[in-house]
C-alpha cells in the first residue's frame, strides 16, 4: 500500500469535497476536467500529487480558486458570507 502523504490528502480530502458539494460523482467531474476517474480517485485519497495543469482544469471547471483549494480558506469565506 503506498504511503499517504500529508499535504496531497489534505488537497485530495477538499476537492472531493468539493466534488460532492456539487452533487457530481467521480466519472463525470474527472471527464469534466479531462483525466481518468481512476487518477482522480488517487488524488481523492492522497496518492497522488495534484499537478499545476490539473489543478487549474478543476479551477476552471468548479470556479472555486486555487487557494481555497490547496488552503483551507473555504472556512473563512464560508464564515464572511454567513455572519
Amino acid at each position: 500500500m503506498k504511503e499517504k502523504i500529508p499535504n496531497n490528502l489534505e488537497v485530495g480530502e477538499r476537492i472531493r469535497s468539493i466534488r460532492e458539494d456539487l452533487k457530481i460523482n467521480r466519472e463525470i467531474f474527472s471527464e469534466m476536467i479531462d483525466i481518468s476517474d481512476v487518477f482522480l480517485g488517487q488524488i481523492e485519497r492522497g496518492e497522488r500529487s495534484l499537478s499545476l495543469k490539473t489543478l487549474s482544469k478543476i479551477v476552471s471547471f468548479t470556479g472555486i480558486s486555487k487557494k481555497i483549494i490547496i488552503y483551507k480558506f473555504k472556512i473563512i469565506i464560508f464564515y464572511y458570507l454567513f455572519s
